[in-house]
């Protein structure tokens, strides 16, 4: 199944978090976080050889086990996300947002790219699209007058359960019959790797919009 054409920008920190357009005005947001059709075909194919045990040693390292489980719950967020016309990236900086005001923080579009890997010009068009599509608010931040504060505006709190439910499923599927302790360990196994690759990293990433 190719991946729905209308998905759109980045959330917290669980597989969704992590998720680079804005709504357009009466219409849906992209995201091309979760690459191209091409691409889920090859993963899709190897997939098959994997389960039929025609995957040689090569193909079960690290980087790749990696790349591929970033892919398929990138395809499967977009999926459930295809509803909303939100995608993996939009739906994590909602998240972001929804996170920090819980917490009474403050989140700004500087937080909001560094949390999902983009560069500062495409976060900003994003949250502007953001803005427009009443998804989010921004204000100037009164503690630095260089910065500007996010906040969930009327759609987003409208559709801040269902963003939850999409990246809830997505985990579950992910961790399906894993016990409570696997998924732990797993968890403080891929912040451990997460950690590893961050540090040092400069600002441009690979898979840049």
């Amino acid at each position: 199944m190719r991946p729905p054409s209308s998905a759109v920008p980045p959330l917290s920190r669980s597989v969704t978090s992590g998720y680079t357009t804005a709504p357009r005005r009466d219409g849906p947001m992209r995201d091309s976080r979760c690459g191209s059709p091409l691409a889920y075909g090859s993963v899709r194919r190897r997939s098959r050889r994997w389960r039929e045990g025609r995957l040689s040693d090569s193909g079960q390292n690290v980087e790749y086990l990696v790349t591929r489980v970033t892919r398929l719950v990138c395809e499967r967020m977009a999926r459930e996300l295809a509803p909303l016309h939100l995608g993996p990236r939009q739906a994590s900086a909602i998240l972001l947002v929804a996170a920090a005001a819980r917490d009474h923080a403050v989140v700004t579009p500087a937080a909001v790219a560094d949390h999902l890997g983009m560069d500062r010009p495409t976060t900003s068009a994003m949250i502007t699209r953001f803005v427009r599509g009443r998804w989010l608010t921004s204000e100037r931040n009164p503690a630095d007058g260089r910065s500007r504060m996010l906040a969930l505006a009327r759609r987003a709190t409208e559709n801040l359960q269902a963003i939850r439910g999409a990246a809830d499923r997505v985990t579950a599927v992910a961790v399906e019959g894993f016990s409570g302790g696997e998924t732990a360990t797993l968890k403080e196994l891929l912040a451990r790797v997460a950690a590893n690759l961050d540090e040092d990293l400069p600002a441009t990433r690979c898979g840049r919009d």
